[in-house]
């Protein structure tokens, strides 16, 4: 577990600077434009692109796609579900992704964001990684995929409840979406939990 969150220690410093200057490289582009972008935009961007850095770095997506021409190794793959990788590995591949499931609401608010579309997303950018990663000579693993989507739509959840906590009148049809979704993640759990302790 220690060397995971190294990992993450030593990407976050690369990552935030990446940020930077992607985030300087868009203001630009706004500015050239002639669109502003206020203070609360510009927070969340950082944040979302220091994220993706971060990701890129721990999962190893960028080395793996530049590695993808050349190698010519062994190419991994485990398609059985909950059998082979150690739940700490589990859960911090969970935890990994419960960042897009917030940020994505905040960053594209314009979308009408459900649980379901954050676990396609969280799937979709997962499958992305675990493509690269297979071609380009590490283990592309299936639990790794499922573990990142529901962290993705674990997260939406969180954000639905800070969003909840933060409303002052909770709606009739808010308060359903929210429980609907937690119904679903506690299924989602329960079931996850039944096939591992099998």
């Amino acid at each position: 577990m220690m060397t995971y969150l190294q990992a993450l220690i030593d990407c976050l410093i690369p990552a935030a600077g990446g940020a930077l200057a992607a985030l300087t490289l868009l203001l630009l582009v706004r500015l050239s434009l002639g669109r502003e972008t206020g203070l609360r935009r510009m927070g969340l961007e950082l944040t979302g692109l220091t994220y993706l850095f971060t990701l890129s770095g721990v999962t190893g997506f960028a080395g793996c796609l530049l590695a993808i021409p050349s190698y010519d190794g062994p190419r991994l793959i485990n398609l059985l579900p909950l059998v082979t990788e150690p739940m700490v590995l589990m859960l911090l591949n969970f935890l990994l992704f419960l960042p897009l499931g917030v940020l994505l609401p905040l960053l594209f608010p314009g979308r009408r964001w459900s649980w379901q579309r954050a676990l396609a997303a969280g799937f979709a950018l997962s499958l992305l990684i675990e493509t690269v990663q297979y071609f380009g000579g590490r283990a592309a693993d299936i639990d790794d995929l499922m573990m990142n989507a529901a962290g993705a739509a674990f997260g939406y959840l969180l954000y639905l409840l800070g969003r909840a906590l933060t409303d002052r009148a909770l709606t009739g049809a808010f308060a359903a979406r929210c429980a609907g979704a937690w119904m679903g993640a506690a299924a989602f759990f329960a079931g996850a939990s039944f096939v591992c302790l099998r």
